[in-house]
């Protein structure tokens, strides 16, 4: 165990400097700006570039967070009234660029202002889906991401087309370090943790989370891709004060 989670940090910490190697070169950028070397276009983009990965940085560091002391979040973050809708359109707006440079299109329907208690790890959510979405989505393909209320619950349903998952490694997608046959295919960055974690934000919330994988299927690449479906389900007027254990 010692020496899996040894592992584990050194490849955080080398994602985390790779992120923050990529804010450095652009405010080394943008300092030129201050002195008329760098067009309006450059500004946009290198801010954007700043923007984005400072939220992944953080992102990252609250898994390294949780993956050292899981009881941090759950027992000394506190509660508060909080906007799920807004949470996931403000970080649409992170992945604008990262979203057009893969020609991926993200779209967002059924505006619901009605607040839930949680945690400000619940930041990190939106954060943790669509950085999975975006990645796995082929070229040209949709992310959409529907929000339903009703008197009880906030319900949010991200669908988009993702390498294919079996009915067997569905039973497993929430396992820390668990990647599906053919998203290893794509050799992509990551450690396969950002489900796990979800999995942590939700139970912690006592919110339903589910996935589902479309057994039609499509090739592209060499690679099996599907609709792939991730609903969660957070409780709307229930105080949360209980633990999960």
């Amino acid at each position: 165990m010692a020496i899996e989670y040894k592992n584990l940090l050194e490849n955080l910490i080398h994602e985390l400097t790779i992120i923050n190697s990529m804010i450095k070169q652009s405010a080394d950028v943008l300092s030129k700006g201050t002195k008329g070397k760098i067009d309006h276009a450059a500004i946009v983009h290198h801010s954007e570039v700043i923007v984005e990965n400072s939220y992944l940085f953080s992102t990252q560091l609250d898994i390294v967070s949780y993956e050292l002391n899981p009881k941090y979040i759950e027992d000394v973050e506190n509660f508060g009234r909080r906007n799920l809708y807004g949470k996931f359109y403000k970080t649409i707006l992170y992945f604008r660029r990262i979203a057009k440079k893969k020609n991926v299109k993200i779209s967002i329907s059924g505006d619901v202002k009605s607040l839930i208690d949680a945690k400000p790890v619940i930041d990190t959510l939106p954060m943790l889906i669509l950085d999975n979405a975006v990645k796995y989505s082929p070229s040209g393909s949709e992310i959409d991401i529907e929000f339903y209320e009703d008197e009880s619950e906030v319900q949010v349903t991200v669908s988009n087309i993702g390498p294919y998952v079996s009915p067997k490694e569905r039973k497993r997608i929430f396992e820390r370090s668990f990647k599906s046959e053919e998203s290893i295919k794509l050799k992509l960055p990551g450690l396969g943790l950002g489900l796990s974690f979800l999995k942590f934000i939700c139970d912690i919330h006592h919110a339903a989370v589910s996935v589902s994988c479309s057994d039609k299927t499509c090739k592209i690449n060499d690679i099996i891709y599907a609709e792939f479906k991730l609903t969660l389900t957070f409780p709307k007027n229930r105080p949360v004060q209980v633990s999960v254990r």
